[in-house]
């Protein structure tokens, strides 16, 4: 069934899987499962930090070594996510029920990750390609293999035509080149045998989405707001300087009296204003972030009108953890700060030194 994707040209990679959803015993919600081929997985999948501290290899690895503990421990392996995790209160080793239309099910918990690619959990009606409308309480990965034989040991050789392990559902890991994406989306469209139906593009998701309007001015609003701030903060800072230097020039003008040469009393200053300039970088930055952290997973960065489907809204709307990413403007404002702040310095030192000590003194 792969054999054929992997001749479409630009295609890097496929990995089949069958997908469904069971239902939690204790409170009836639905639960995503995805019976995947730990070897191709490994290879196609996008997992990032945010899905889980444990790199994928080693997750596919305990799932294609723990096969043996299915025949004999009458258990199916799976790595659970956190939403499912928390909801059965599990315990790596535990053992689990879920239900299926036919019977219920035993599963084993490996490893808890904190989300599984296409899985969202959540109120949502489309949430993954198993569901058409239903309530994800939490989904997991379970091996393909170990899955199939365990319908086929519980039915004791009976009809399993209608079991639930046909392959549904298809990765595919592909060039990032517009011509050779356009070239496989006809070909997953149009081509009987290759046909995908749904067909999820990330591709066309991700541009759909940054040529969004509302995405636009909601990252104007946002700028702007950054902006101004920053903009008067500096202004700010400059003007509490000048001041601040400006009452205190005989100050300044007695010491020089005392013996102390310009140089001196630049320095003095200079330490002054680097601490302040170094405290107010660093804060400004630690509090930015935390600021940063707790709003962004507040915002929606989609627009309903964009998408092609209620599940690519939602898929898109789901936001498992915060990355920081630090754009190149970020870079440059932090530069201009600095520059700002040395000639912020410079111009200070310079009061200092310029006046007379014996015109500072009679004034």
């Amino acid at each position: 069934q792969t054999t054929p994707y992997l001749h479409i040209p630009g295609v890097l990679s496929v990995s089949p899987a069958s997908v469904d959803t069971l239902s939690n015993q204790n409170d009836g919600q639905q639960v995503a499962i995805d019976a995947i081929d730990p070897n191709t997985f490994v290879r196609t999948v996008t997992w990032t930090s945010q899905d889980s501290t444990q790199p994928l290899s080693t997750l596919m690895q305990q799932l294609t070594a723990q096969r043996s503990h299915m025949v004999f421990g009458h258990a199916i392996p799976a790595i659970v996510d956190a939403a499912l995790w928390n909801a059965l209160n599990l315990s790596p080793g535990e053992i689990f029920s879920l239900s299926s239309t036919q019977m219920a099910l035993n599963f084993v918990a490996l490893a808890e990750v904190q989300h599984i690619p296409t899985i969202v959990d959540g109120n949502v009606s489309g949430a993954t390609s198993g569901a058409t409308s239903a309530s994800i309480e939490g989904g997991m990965l379970v091996d393909y293999q170990s899955y199939a034989l365990y319908l086929y040991l519980a039915i004791n050789g009976l009809d399993i035509s209608n079991l639930p392990i046909n392959i549904n559902y298809i990765w595919l890991k592909t060039d990032s080149d517009p011509t050779v994406l356009a070239h496989i989306r006809t070909a997953l469209t149009t081509t009987g045998t290759l046909r995908l139906n749904p067909l999820n593009d990330n591709a066309t998701l991700l541009a759909q989405l940054q040529q969004s309007t509302s995405q636009h001015n909601l990252i104007s609003m946002i700028s702007f707001v950054a902006i101004a701030p920053l903009l008067l903060a500096l202004v700010g800072s400059l003007l509490a300087s000048w001041m601040s230097v400006r009452s205190r020039l005989t100050s300044f003008a007695v010491l020089r009296a005392l013996g102390c040469t310009p140089r001196q009393v630049a320095s003095t200053l200079s330490i002054e204003l680097i601490l302040v300039f170094v405290s107010a970088i660093i804060l400004g930055g630690i509090l930015g972030l935390i600021f940063a952290f707790q709003t962004v997973p507040h915002l929606v960065f989609t627009d309903a009108s964009g998408a092609s489907s209620s599940g690519q809204v939602f898929l898109a709307q789901s936001v498992p953890s915060v990355r920081a990413v630090i754009p190149n403007t970020l870079v440059l404002l932090l530069g201009l700060f600095v520059l700002l702040c040395l000639g912020t310095l410079t111009l200070m030192v310079y009061t200092v030194s310029r006046p007379a000590t014996a015109q500072t003194l009679r004034l």
